[in-house]
């Protein structure tokens, strides 16, 4: 299993501030940069926690969710939607070793198909859904801005897993 390694130096808030008030999650978030290896999109599974299960990746560290203090409805602190890798193989375990998910681990093919989403702000119907409105107890929708924003998770296998959140300002 393939598990997630805390930063060195969380996400300090030095920006904004994310929403959820799960600072313990800040522990495994680093600031997005672009990465000299290929990101392979997290599309084996329309629940893209389901697509990481499936890969062999351990990430109920950050399987944390938030009330949104307007519906009442829960939604995922974070959604993964990219894995940042230089052995896509890594991540094809015998369960899905063959047949109906050759076509997941073929990127070229997957870029004629999508080409949108291998882009880094890229988020499907469902991630996006997942994500919810982005207000909590704490962020109302008028106290202030947000935005959709991506942060890097480091794997012990060297890789990196991309996630999405929203990033509160009201400063």
């Amino acid at each position: 299993m393939i598990k997630l390694v805390k930063a060195k130096k969380p996400y300090p808030h030095d920006h904004g501030d994310l929403n959820w008030g799960a600072n313990d999650i800040n522990a495994w978030l680093t600031p997005m940069q672009k990465l000299p290896t290929p990101r392979l999109p997290l599309l084996l599974e329309p629940n893209p926690w389901k697509s990481l299960i499936l890969m062999g990746v351990d990430a109920r560290d950050l399987c944390v969710r938030y009330e949104c203090g307007v519906t009442g409805l829960e939604f995922w602190a974070v959604v993964p939607i990219g894995i940042y890798t230089v052995d896509i193989r890594r991540y094809r375990p015998g369960q899905i070793a063959e047949g109906f998910y050759d076509y997941f681990f073929d990127l070229e093919w997957q870029k004629q198909m999508n080409p949108d989403s291998f882009g880094e702000d890229y988020l499907t119907d469902i991630s996006r859904t997942m994500l919810g409105t982005g207000y909590t107890g704490f962020c109302r929708p008028s106290d202030g801005s947000k935005e959709l924003v991506n942060f890097l998770v480091q794997l012990d296998n060297g890789d990196h897993l991309q996630v999405k959140t929203w990033m509160w300002y009201n400063k």
